[in-house]
């Protein structure tokens, strides 16, 4: 079925909100217009400052996001097909750009951040919820095992260094 029958929002502006909101943490004003942006985050910025640092980096792409699926549902757009070229005997394959950016880096990209985003505020989430019965401490990305890519772990405050949401800029598969 199409979006349009199933009434489906932007993925990334409803994902994070209803997440949080099982943690009794309101972040939907992530994707709204500058005036309740701004206003969402003086509410939350006394209890939550770590959190408001990090929806201010992460509102670009979001809002990036946003666009792009509103163009897509609305104004008619479509993806264009693959081309091919023929050079002799070799056919290349022609991928198709998605303003001006390959479909695959587009793709990496988004969900690179989606994913980290998601994977940071489910695990500040878990934290806050837990009212300091523990911590979350970050296994190095050295130390991970390739088999069990798990990258947080519990642990007693003062064993270790505790784990702070934090924007990195880093992707998904470097965090």
């Amino acid at each position: 079925m199409s979006c349009i029958s199933w009434k489906c929002q932007p993925l990334s502006s409803k994902v994070c909100p209803v997440t949080l909101k099982f943690f009794k943490i309101g972040i939907d004003y992530i994707s709204g217009n500058e005036v309740k942006f701004a206003r969402g985050c003086e509410r939350a910025e006394a209890k939550h400052p770590d959190l408001v640092a990090y929806l201010m980096k992460l509102r670009p792409t979001i809002i990036e996001i946003d666009e792009q699926f509103k163009r897509m549902r609305y104004g008619g757009w479509n993806l264009p097909n693959i081309r091919y070229a023929v050079y002799g005997k070799v056919v290349t394959m022609i991928e198709p750009q998605i303003d001006g950016e390959s479909i695959s880096d587009y793709v990496e990209r988004i969900f690179s951040v989606l994913a980290l985003a998601i994977e940071d505020l489910v695990m500040y989430g878990f934290e806050t919820a837990s009212a300091g019965f523990f911590m979350l401490a970050e296994i190095p990305l050295s130390q991970r095992d390739p088999q069990n890519a798990q990258r947080f772990k519990r642990t007693l405050r003062g064993t270790e260094p505790g784990w702070e949401l934090k924007w990195t800029g880093k992707g998904f598969y470097e965090s």
